[in-house]
């Protein structure tokens, strides 16, 4: 049978309550099936000490002429409860499946009741986690890189305070219950995943990303998928169900309660072979046949094959392991077709919209003043151009994080934002002259977001015969984060 989709969920310290609350569920969703489909389950049951399981499989034929199987197993080790599912089709191992595979409506059941079940470790939810700020994206980065993780990400970026489609986002968090992890991110949030990795892995502006597990911040973009929010909602969540369902066949993803009642009847069953061995031993002596011999060499033969065995698993193991890897390679691969072409955040096409983007983008880095929106009113649209207006606000919040943070300038600050800029004269302060002169005071006076001051430094974006078109932006320096008092004409 090929496996098409595998869960694998445990209840911690669920004890015998959750036990039969998880049976209970299990049985609610058969009688559905067979309400349904009309396809009875055959149920095994197996139990030793505080370890059991149960286990119903359902085979149905499919129209095209081949089997369907499904699986569905709950154990018990002591205190902890776990529930597998596995859906598989008789064939040749990874050919293409005709069948549309769905999350199970038991899934969804089990995590709807009033258990907490887990997942490789977390928690399994059914709502999209968010991430707001630059603080919350630094730690989405950690987890998007951490190569400990198990599970993809679908990352659901913001656009206007809000998401092109508002419940998207919730919608694919359920088509993916326990197999994806699914996550919303405003624009800081965005900026400070990117910060951490190479912004060619960006997600902004109603994009949506598919992170894989073993990423890492120098991968190519097209390792994971990105959508632009112009693609049809019923093709991102098919394209989603089909890229994800394949691959939790293929990652490390296990019940430790099933593992445990695994290896305990497996010892059982070793523990009745060999009494049954000793039995007949001793039956060999008593009745003189001279048996003994023959059975002491078949058991060291057994021992024998057991030890290769053991050594054989191993081998296995490793080599899985390393397939494990390839098939996940070439599921990336299969990826590279869908979703949108990574092209980056377009510029923006107006003085209004780059300060807008520069508000959402560095909003942890710069404090914009009252009087910056009036500036930017005042300027003719095309001013700066807007994309330069942009990049300068980003170098200044660069220059912001550093002051802030742990990294060190190293320098005079206005040397460094000219180093950066283009040269000394981006950048300046106000002359000796110039701060003596009261007429220049009263022009150079804006708001800082709580009362107005005076500002002494000043970036130089672009002059123009036109006073619209010659755009200055002012700032403190020396604040924690740097205030932008202006961005408009020159005074």
């Amino acid at each position: 049978m090929q496996r098409l989709a595998h869960y694998a969920l445990d209840l911690p310290d669920g004890g015998d309550s959750g036990f039969q609350e998880t049976i209970r569920v299990v049985e609610d969703w058969l009688a559905f099936r067979r309400a349904n489909d009309g396809s009875p389950p055959k149920r095994s049951v197996g139990k030793r000490r505080e370890h059991r399981r149960v286990r119903w499989t359902i085979r149905q034929p499919h129209e095209r002429g081949f089997q369907c199987e499904t699986v569905v197993t709950v154990s018990q080790a002591e205190r902890d409860v776990g529930l597998t599912f596995d859906f598989s089709q008789d064939g040749p191992p990874f050919r293409t499946s005709p069948v549309k595979f769905y999350r199970p409506r038991l899934i969804e059941d089990l995590v709807r009741g009033p258990l907490t079940w887990m997942s490789a470790g977390a928690p399994v939810r059914r709502e999209p986690e968010t991430f707001r700020g630059r603080q919350a994206g630094r730690r989405l980065s950690q987890i998007l890189f951490d190569e400990r993780r198990v599970f993809p990400v679908v990352v659901f970026s913001e656009v206007s305070g809000g998401f092109p489609e508002h419940d998207l986002d919730r919608v694919v968090a359920s088509d993916l219950l326990a197999l994806a992890r699914v996550v919303r991110i405003d624009t800081a949030a965005g900026w400070g995943v990117v910060g951490e990795g190479d912004s060619r892995l960006s997600c902004f502006g109603g994009a949506v990303r598919l992170f894989w597990p073993n990423a890492t911040a120098g991968d190519s973009p097209s390792d994971h998928p990105l959508w632009n929010p112009s693609v049809p909602r019923k093709r991102l969540r098919r394209e989603l169900r089909e890229l994800i369902f394949p691959t939790s066949c293929v990652i490390a993803n296990r019940s430790a309660a099933d593992d445990a009642v695994r290896g305990v009847l497996r010892a059982e069953r070793q523990e009745e072979q060999q009494a049954a061995l000793r039995r007949a031993r001793a039956q060999g002596v008593d009745e003189g046949r001279g048996e003994t011999d023959d059975l002491l060499e078949a058991a060291v033969s057994a021992e024998d094959r057991a030890d290769a065995a053991e050594e054989l698993v191993k081998q296995l193991k490793t080599e899985v392991f390393g397939l494990r890897q390839q098939i996940v390679g070439l599921l990336k691969k299969q990826g590279e077709g869908r979703g949108s072409a990574n092209i980056p955040p377009s510029a923006p096409t107006s003085v209004a919209e780059a300060v807008r983007r520069a508000r959402e983008q560095f909003s942890e880095d710069l404090l914009f003043g009252k009087d910056v929106e009036r500036g930017a009113a005042d300027l003719d649209p095309g001013a700066g151009p807007p994309e330069k207006i942009l990049k300068y606000l980003s170098v200044l919040a660069d220059f912001s994080r550093r002051r802030s943070g742990e990294s060190a300038l190293g320098q005079d600050p206005v040397r460094w934002l000219a180093e950066r800029l283009g040269g000394s004269g981006a950048v300046s302060g106000e002359s000796e002259s110039g701060k003596n002169d009261p007429q220049l005071a009263r022009k150079t006076t804006f708001h800082d977001g709580e009362t107005r001051r005076r500002f002494f430094f000043h970036l130089k974006v672009s002059d123009g015969t036109a006073p619209s078109r010659c755009v200055r932006i002012y700032f403190e320096p020396t604040t924690s984060p740097v205030i932008v008092g202006w961005v408009g004409r020159h005074p």
